[in-house]
């Protein structure tokens, strides 16, 4: 898998702000953990990629200027996939943040929490649903 710069929304300019990707997709969690004012880069431009492979190989080839990783999830516990890139690519952890996440179940208020009997999750929710689902007998599914 190669990657050349039509694989990005723009080039960096000379003086610009530090473009810093994340994975997901605008509203992610990660993208909190690089933006909030008292995160990794408070000031950047975060970008969101969808492959972690591709940040790294990004941040390789000047085409942004860091990476913000997911490398553990208190819930999920280690993001292998990354450790493993690291091994593969030349960079370094050089910080970490930590950032609080809640997961929420969302109805309509009509409906009362016995009479859920399944419930639909994002990628990010697995471990919190799946507590969830055992918990109350509802079904989770993909």
């Amino acid at each position: 898998m190669g990657l050349s710069i039509a694989n990005f929304y723009t080039v960096p300019l000379h003086g610009s702000q530090l473009r810093v990707p994340y994975e997901g997709v605008l509203g992610a969690y990660s993208e909190a953990a690089v933006a909030a004012s008292d995160k990794a880069y408070p000031s950047c431009e975060p970008i969101p990629y969808d492959q972690f492979e591709i940040k790294f190989q990004a941040v390789e080839i000047w085409i942004v200027d860091r990476a913000v990783l997911s490398v553990e999830n208190s819930l999920g516990g280690s993001i292998h996939r990354n450790y493993d890139l690291f091994l593969h690519h030349r960079l370094h952890i050089v910080g970490e943040v930590q950032l609080l996440v809640h997961h929420y179940l969302i109805a309509l208020s009509s409906v009362r929490m016995e009479h859920i009997i399944q419930n639909h999750k994002p990628p990010t929710g697995t471990i919190p649903m799946q507590k969830y689902s055992h918990q109350n007998g509802s079904q989770r599914l993909p």
